[in-house]
């Protein structure tokens, strides 16, 4: 398995690159549906919700499954997460969050070895700048976006 890592310290955003992401994957996947495009995406996978905040969601995408992780808090919420997934069919990339440092990080270290893992930080943006924040996390879910399907087709090639 490949992994995604967005990481960074509490409440930097991490969660809703996560779910702006989520919801990009979401509307690739209505549309390709309604043009017939199989080749783009093939399912929607499963959705998990973890006490209403974070999200574990999997998608097969151009023959690969993708999963989702919001919640990289623990590391035991984080592998719940990912065991809850693959139980409906193996992860090939995972999109997820971490800690700066600490459990979760090594905890990722250990699931799929650190030459597996591309990190990526979630910058910290003054709380008063809405505007701001917004736009981070738009930015942060396209780049995530980019680099998954820049994964999905190294691994097609």
């Amino acid at each position: 398995m490949k992994a995604i890592a967005l990481f960074g310290a509490a409440d930097v955003g991490k969660s809703s690159a996560l779910k702006t992401l989520d919801k990009q994957l979401k509307e690739l996947i209505e549309v390709s549906s309604e043009r017939n495009i199989d080749h783009v995406t093939d399912q929607y996978l499963c959705c998990l919700s973890t006490e209403g905040v974070d999200i574990a969601t999997s998608y097969r995408l151009l023959g690969k499954v993708v999963g989702v992780v919001s919640g990289g808090g623990t590391p035991e919420a984080m592998k719940e997460d990912i065991e809850r997934l693959e139980s409906q069919s193996k992860l090939d990339i995972l999109v997820c969050a971490t800690r700066s440092k600490g459990k979760t990080e090594a905890f990722l270290h250990e699931m799929v070895g650190e030459e597996n893992i591309i990190w990526l930080q979630c910058p910290w943006v003054y709380p008063e700048q809405e505007y701001a924040i917004k736009m981070k996390t738009q930015s942060m879910a396209t780049l995530l976006f980019d680099m998954l399907i820049a994964q999905i087709h190294n691994a097609t090639s």
